[in-house]
């Protein structure tokens, strides 16, 4: 499979999530009627705002999927520390090397 195929998967799962959890990012929900920049800055807010509830262990409820199904409850990832700048330097290292060489 290449990179791309798998890229396009991560972020198309990663809506979903967005979009199950911010019903205004679906259709359904309401559609976002501004300009292309304040759109940007509305999903910019939402990612830090589903990170945030990561964190924090909010539970991620139950609801109607954007496709009518049930979207399962997502369990946050355990970290055992706060990773620092030079950490996601890293990370952000790796997935390039992985998916893009």
């Amino acid at each position: 499979m290449n990179s791309h195929g798998r890229t396009r998967r991560v972020i198309e799962r990663t809506f979903g999530l967005l979009k199950a959890r911010f019903r205004c990012l679906h259709m359904t929900g309401g559609s976002l009627m501004y300009s292309p920049k304040k759109v940007c800055q509305i999903i910019v807010a939402c990612c830090m705002l589903h990170n945030l509830a990561l964190r924090r262990q909010v539970p991620f409820l139950q609801e109607d999927g954007p496709d009518g199904g049930v979207v399962a409850a997502v369990e946050p990832v355990e970290s055992e520390e706060e990773e620092g700048e030079e950490d996601d330097i890293d990370n952000r290292n790796t997935v390039i090397q992985q998916y893009f060489q």
